[in-house]
C-alpha cells in the first residue's frame, strides 16, 4: 500500500523508468515462452529483413533477432545488479577503512582513487580488459570498479567514526556536513575528487 501511495506522488520519469525496469525483468524471466526460437537457433539465412517469421531480421549467422534480444535481458540485469552490488561493497570497505584507520591509510587511499580517477573511463576500461581478460567475471569486475571511481567523482562520499575531541563538522565540505546532525560530534571522512 505505501508503495503505490509512493508511486503515485513520484514523477512520470520515475513511473517510466520503474517501467522499463519492470519490462526487462518480466523478459528476462519468460524468455523461454517469449521468444519465438531457441537463443542459439539459426533459423533463416543471413542478415533478412524483418518479417512475419523473424520480428527484427536474423544477424550474421541467421539467428533470430528478436529472440536475442529478449535472451540478451538475462545478461543485461545479472551483469548490472552483481556490478553495482560488488561497486557498493568495495566502496564501503575502503570509506570504513579510510575513517576507522585515518592518517596515511586515509591519504593512501585517496591517492590511488585520484590516480585512477586521472584516466578516462573508457580508456581505463579498455587497458584493464585487455589485461584481465574479456570473460564475463573479468567485465563485472571492470565494471564494478569503473562505476565506483565514476560514482566517487559524481558523488561526495564520506565515513564516519567517533571523535572523542571536538566536532570537525565545519572541515568537511557542504553535502557532507548536510547529513550531520547539530548534536552529533564525530569526526568526517569526506572523499570529495572536485572543489564543492
Amino acid at each position: 500500500m505505501a508503495f503505490i501511495k509512493l508511486l503515485r506522488h513520484s514523477p512520470l520519469s520515475a513511473r517510466i523508468g520503474l517501467a522499463m525496469v519492470l519490462i526487462n525483468v518480466f523478459a528476462a524471466i519468460f524468455a523461454p515462452i517469449i521468444a519465438p526460437y531457441g537463443e542459439t537457433e539459426i533459423v533463416s539465412d543471413v542478415w533478412m529483413p524483418s518479417s512475419s517469421e523473424n520480428y527484427l531480421g536474423t544477424d550474421h549467422l541467421g539467428r533470430d533477432m528478436f529472440t536475442r534480444l529478449v535472451y540478451g535481458a538475462r545478461n543485461t540485469i545479472v551483469i548490472a545488479f552483481v556490478t553495482t552490488m560488488i561497486s557498493f561493497i568495495i566502496g564501503s570497505i575502503l570509506g570504513f577503512f579510510a575513517a576507522t584507520l585515518g592518517g596515511w591509510t586515509e591519504l593512501g587511499l585517496s591517492r590511488v582513487i585520484d590516480i585512477l580517477m586521472a584516466f578516462p573511463t573508457l580508456i581505463f576500461a579498455l587497458i584493464a580488459l585487455s589485461v584481465v581478460g574479456t570473460s564475463i567475471p573479468a567485465l563485472i569486475l571492470v565494471i564494478a570498479v569503473l562505476l565506483q571511481l565514476w560514482s566517487s567523482l559524481k558523488w561526495p562520499g564520506f565515513a564516519v567514526k567517533k571523535s572523542g575531541g571536538s566536532c570537525a563538522k565545519k572541515s568537511c565540505p557542504m553535502p557532507c556536513r548536510r547529513w550531520l546532525r547539530n548534536s552529533a560530534c564525530v569526526s568526517v571522512s569526506c572523499f570529495c575528487s572536485s572543489p564543492l
